[in-house]
């Protein structure tokens, strides 16, 4: 029986998106048939605004993430939740406006209680993510950590300009993600480095201010796109203080990046415990990146053996092909429960 996956998702313009189309991609080279139905992004806030999708018939598994709105679950069909990030945790609340606190506590917290209810199996993109679900809705989940495609994300030297060391920051400009650091950083760097951002926002959110001389990259399409992107870096610059299992650490990872992040638990799993394939700062710790950075940039053979570490681990463990054959099985044996 060849198995079809039917995925709904919000077009949201973030991981999540690429996370949905990475996935598809894998398991149709796998013999797997998936269709996809794209909600406008008016469906998480107004979900009532948005049509239910169609049943395009003969599913056998739908596979959504925990913050789609139960009204466009269908019914009698198994259902596979993808968990990518607990907003609930303690560590994270500091961080928070009052407004994302109401929202996530009274919006989006009853949607996920609803959502990993009715699934039949709930998956974790991380141990961490796994874990502050059980503590958050005292459910289990299965790890299946992100996979991308290794032979684009890979490591080359086209385009990297000469003299200045480049760091690269590459996600949404939020407080989540550090972004509010990345000026205190740089100022305190100084000559001989550069920055640059890939960001697909159109302006800046209020509070957030780009380093002078900074370079802002937009409109990366593609995974080839991103790959030349992280190919004219030395480091990634990663401040973040919350994360599910972010795909740009993934990303430099594969490209031989060494990364510079927070020292928060998904990150600490992604680089590796025993062996980091880069440099863990405290939170918030603006002098400890800047001298990360500076070390990089002064001992190039060790920026080069981290680089070496990121892209082996990367392989190991975050291939698009792993992930795609792990879901499967996780589908049928969802499939095999029933609903």
């Amino acid at each position: 029986m060849k198995l079809h996956v039917w995925f709904i998702s919000i077009r949201a313009g973030s991981g999540t998106d690429r996370f949905v189309e990475r996935l598809a991609a894998g398991l149709e080279a796998l013999g797997v048939r998936c269709t996809t139905t794209w909600l406008q992004a008016r469906a998480e806030l107004l979900p009532w605004l948005e049509k239910a999708p169609e049943n395009p018939g003969q599913v056998d598994i739908v596979h959504v993430n925990t913050w789609l709105h139960p009204r466009f679950l269908p019914e009698g069909i198994p259902v596979v939740a993808t968990a990518h990030l607990c907003v609930h945790g303690e560590e994270y609340r500091r961080y928070k406006s009052v407004a994302e606190s109401i929202y996530h506590r009274f919006r989006v917290k009853p949607i996920e209680r609803r959502i990993l209810s009715r699934a039949s199996t709930t998956v974790a993109v991380s141990r961490f993510t796994a874990e502050q679900y059980r503590k958050a809705f005292g459910i289990g989940a299965k790890v299946i950590y992100n996979g991308i495609d290794t032979g684009v994300f890979s490591p080359g030297s086209d385009g990297k300009p000469d003299g200045e060391f480049t760091l690269l920051f590459v996600g949404n400009l939020s407080r989540r993600k550090g972004a509010d650091l990345l000026e205190p950083v740089m100022r305190r760097l100084g000559k001989g480095f550069r920055l640059v951002v890939a960001s697909g926002l159109r302006k800046l959110p209020s509070g957030i201010l780009l380093p002078e001389g900074s370079v802002l990259v937009r409109d990366c399409n593609t995974d080839e796109d991103m790959a030349r992107v992280y190919r004219m870096a030395d480091a990634l610059l990663f401040p973040s203080r919350l994360e599910g299992l972010p795909f740009a650490v993934q990303e430099a990872m594969a490209c031989g990046l060494p990364v510079i992040g927070s020292r928060i638990p998904s990150l600490v799993e992604a680089l590796g415990e025993e062996q980091p394939s880069g440099i863990l700062c405290d939170t918030d710790d603006v002098e400890q990146f800047a001298n990360a950075a500076r070390f990089l940039a002064e001992h190039s053979e060790e920026a080069s053996r981290l680089g070496r570490l990121a892209r082996g681990r990367a392989e190991r463990m975050f291939g698009l092909r792993r992930m795609a054959e792990e879901y499967l099985e996780t589908y049928v044996e969802a499939a095999e429960k029933g609903d």
